[in-house]
């Protein structure tokens, strides 16, 4: 057998390969590109969310709650963990929230 028909041999098979799984050749760029896109995106909203929860919980240890309203964002004090003082800083005399720490 020579290598003209070992050529002829491999490249008919390859043919037929590809006539035979044209469709699946088709498929999988776009099949691991929506994968990969899924991936990042899912990635993205759990750290959005593991963000979002982390803020919330950390105002709550600090006895404040958040509540957003149609005329504004409004911040809740807990009488048991947080007093509200004028102090000063820079020499500006501030509203401030100081924190109860038990």
């Amino acid at each position: 057998m020579g290598s003209s028909d070992v050529w002829s041999r491999v490249s008919a098979h390859a043919r037929t390969f590809l006539r035979q799984n044209k469709s699946w050749l088709t498929i999988s760029p776009w099949l691991i590109t929506g994968t990969l896109l899924a991936g990042i995106v899912s990635m993205m909203a759990a750290s959005l969310l593991w963000t979002l929860m982390l803020a919330s919980s950390e105002l709550t240890d600090m006895g404040l709650t958040r509540i957003d309203r149609e005329d504004g964002t409004w911040l809740v004090l807990d009488p048991t963990k947080t007093r509200l003082r004028t102090c000063t800083l820079g020499g500006r005399s501030l509203t401030c929230i100081k924190i109860e720490e038990n």
